[in-house]
């Protein structure tokens, strides 16, 4: 059977993980990086043994991928969604799926039209606190859930601002 050729987009923080998942599975390999052209971009490719694309459109007009995974700053996430769904690849998307409502709709649009396959992750639904939730709903030790609401706040260490310096912009 062929593993399934699955492209990381943004290869940072959030990305490094996903990175991770697809080269523990051994129904995936890594197919390619996509990223800025940056120094320290072009040392993890070669250490991932993998091509360094730095568009999306890019890598998809020379290389085949199964899917591709967007963990790019939020403001890319349309554009390079966009490109893969008219290319008719899957794509995982990073929370949030646009930077703005109009574009989000947009791309709903798009998805609804061709029929692609586009999911929105977000990493805490699988943190270990999210586990016990689910752990003590399924015991039935809370009784009968008929609502759940929930508020989360969480204090990010000066260093994920500063190894991503796009996320203090509005």
């Amino acid at each position: 059977m062929d593993k399934i050729a699955i492209a990381v987009v943004g290869p940072g923080q959030i990305g490094k993980q996903h990175i991770a998942l697809i080269r523990d599975n051994p129904a995936c390999h890594l197919a390619a990086l996509v990223a800025p052209d940056h120094t320290h971009q072009h040392q993890l490719a070669h250490e991932l043994a993998v091509p360094l694309y730095h568009s999306v459109e890019q890598m998809l007009a020379v290389q085949s991928v199964d899917g591709v995974v967007v963990c790019s700053p939020n403001v890319f996430h349309v554009a390079q969604t966009s490109a893969c769904v008219r290319a008719g690849v899957a794509v995982l998307v990073e929370k949030p799926l646009a930077h703005t409502y109009e574009d989000g709709l947009r791309l709903v649009e798009l998805v609804a039209q061709t029929s692609a396959k586009v999911i929105v992750g977000h990493h805490r639904a699988h943190s270990p606190i999210m586990a016990s939730a689910r752990a003590i709903i399924a015991q039935g030790r809370l009784g009968r859930i008929v609502s759940i609401t929930g508020c989360a706040l969480f204090c990010k260490p000066a260093q994920y601002f500063a190894d991503g310096p796009w996320r203090t912009v509005a």
